[in-house]
């Protein structure tokens, strides 16, 4: 177990004290990252709402603009193992080459059935995920960017009119064809990565799904984040009521999206103290400038400025047991760590270090949650 004080290495005990202290001062803390397994969610939670801080996933703005349109107009979903287990006809929306492996994953099994694939700006290592020998479409409509093509595509696909001029005979005619082929479909999905869309083509994407099936089955696949962040919505959910970007001013959870926004309270300076979490992979926060920092993180992550403190911890389902969200099945699962590989790492779990935390604040026994 590595432990250090600015930058100094320092024992267990001393790095919660410093810890606490750094916390407790802050006026306007933050629990960021949350890179980890329901049992450390639930306890940041906890610890949040005892300083009061706001709470933010490193995949926050991604999450803002899913959760967005899940609670305003609702979302048709599948599972990505129905999805890849039954559909015909796949949208991919948006480069999503960084999630080739997922598609490879969720589109690429065993008895997937031969289908249509209608790529609108999909990398070519994307829609190679998905080649199981059946057809390849490019909707790639010049000067229409991902949003533009979604909102003609969800127009045609509702019988109203689109700008044929701006269209031109090409893309009308591609157009035409993407429409006539999901509409041919037996059970088609829409796949997208909020991540690599802005908010209303996010809204568009869902739509399209609505208007689709109209005539016929499609559902919507989104990407549901990494480290853990589909999880941690629901353990935020479940908790306060609330998804993240959430706050507890008064004790009290309440959702805003922009006031809690923590890469904004940060950049702006209105953060004063910062929880850090990131116990998935080795990741730092990418914020150029850093209030009194106290970091959780995987072995190896590496800071250009050392936190305030920085703690080691174990590594979810590769060193410890936990619950985490399954990309596959859209539930939250137990894993457990390989055998020996706990026993042998030595450091403390997410939750365990924040429990730690928690009571020298509260200065009374018991677990937090």
């Amino acid at each position: 177990m590595s432990v250090r004080i600015d930058g100094e290495a320092a024992s267990f005990e001393d790095a919660i004290e410093r810890a606490a202290a750094v916390l407790s001062a802050g006026r306007a803390p933050v629990v960021a990252g949350l890179g980890t397994d329901i049992a450390g969610v639930r306890a940041a939670l906890k610890l949040a709402e005892h300083l009061r801080a706001a709470v933010g996933h490193s995949a926050g703005p991604a999450l803002a603009r899913d959760i967005a349109v899940l609670s305003e107009t609702g979302l048709l979903f599948a599972t990505p193992t129905e999805a890849g287990r039954r559909a015909d006809t796949v949208l991919l929306v948006g480069d999503l080459a960084a999630r080739a492996g997922w598609l490879a994953e969720v589109f690429g099994r065993d008895g997937a059935p031969t289908r249509t694939v209608v790529s609108l700006a999909a990398s070519a290592k994307a829609a190679a995920a998905l080649d199981a020998g059946g057809t390849l479409l490019a909707l790639d409509i010049k000067g229409l960017g991902v949003r533009d093509t979604l909102l003609a595509l969800k127009a045609r696909v509702g019988g109203r009119p689109v700008d044929a001029a701006r269209l031109g005979r090409t893309g009308l005619r591609d157009l035409d064809k993407a429409v006539k082929t999901l509409a041919a479909a037996q059970y088609g999905v829409v796949v997208w990565d909020a991540a690599d869309l802005d908010g209303l083509a996010v809204e568009a994407a869902a739509g399209l799904v609505r208007d689709l099936n109209a005539a016929t089955r499609f559902a919507a696949v989104p990407f549901p984040g990494d480290d853990n962040a589909a999880g941690t919505v629901l353990a935020c959910a479940w908790t306060t009521g609330f998804p993240p970007p959430l706050g507890f001013p008064g004790g009290i959870a309440t959702h805003d999206p922009w006031r809690f926004d923590v890469d904004r309270m940060v950049a702006s300076g209105e953060a004063d103290a910062a929880l850090w979490i990131s116990a998935m992979t080795p990741g730092a926060p990418t914020w150029t400038q850093s209030p009194p920092t106290v970091a959780l993180v995987a072995a190896g992550t590496r800071f250009a400025t050392p936190p305030a403190v920085v703690i080691e911890v174990r590594r979810p389902d590769r060193t410890a047991d936990a619950v985490l969200h399954d990309a596959r099945t859209n539930t939250l699962t137990p894993v457990a760590a390989p055998r020996g590989k706990a026993a042998a790492d030595g450091a403390p779990t997410v939750a365990a270090v924040i429990e730690a935390i928690h009571l020298r604040l509260s200065g009374k026994g018991g677990a937090p949650c």
